[in-house]
């Protein structure tokens, strides 16, 4: 049976509940393989703060089931409340930011895209990644970019089959940070 879901924006009232698929769900299928638990440190009240203010650092959509699409499928229980109550719950989200290509100009990079397991193989992932790339288009943007782990190989197999090409291998970009403590030498040096 296909759950019966809705797509749409993201608003304060979903915070709490992208933290926690941020914070259980992906900590137990993305952090643990990454090593890096420790470093998932997000909080509802910075999620407000930076997707929800008068300029925005991302902008979020989000998967939506109903109390009774819940009882048909079981799922991890998230917590949290979202702005239209108890009886709906997020299954998914992607979160983006809008940003420039110093070559082509405007641009989408999408930071993540996630759908609870017991949703995945229903199209939801593949209908936010689709109206982000509209976003993109309808934005006037040049592009939309985003990274996948190299162990993820059926995401990588779908972007591919979406037409997606990996620059990694096809023009030699590698991909650096600097973490806030790096920054702040940075400034003292």
């Amino acid at each position: 049976m296909e759950p019966s879901y809705v797509i749409r924006k993201a608003t304060k009232g979903d915070c709490q509940q992208i933290v926690q698929l941020i914070k259980v769900t992906l900590r137990k299928e993305l952090a643990s393989f990454e090593k890096r638990k420790e470093h998932v440190k997000m909080t509802p009240e910075v999620l407000q703060r930076d997707g929800f203010g008068d300029h925005p650092y991302f902008h979020c959509l989000v998967a939506e089931i109903s109390g009774d699409a819940q009882a048909t499928q079981p799922t991890e229980n998230t917590g949290g409340d979202n702005s239209k109550g108890s009886d709906t719950k997020l299954i998914g989200y992607a979160l983006y930011y809008f940003t420039y290509s110093t070559f082509k100009g405007r641009m989408v990079y999408l930071e993540d895209i996630y759908v609870c397991p017991d949703f995945r193989g229903h199209g939801i992932g593949t209908k936010m990644w689709k109206q982000v790339g509209k976003t993109a288009l309808d934005t006037g943007c040049c592009r939309m970019q985003w990274t996948v782990l190299d162990w993820n190989k059926r995401a990588k197999d779908f972007y591919s089959r979406m037409g997606a090409w990996d620059i990694t291998n096809g023009e030699g970009w590698h991909l650096y940070q600097l973490d806030q403590k790096d920054l702040a030498k940075l400034d003292q040096s």
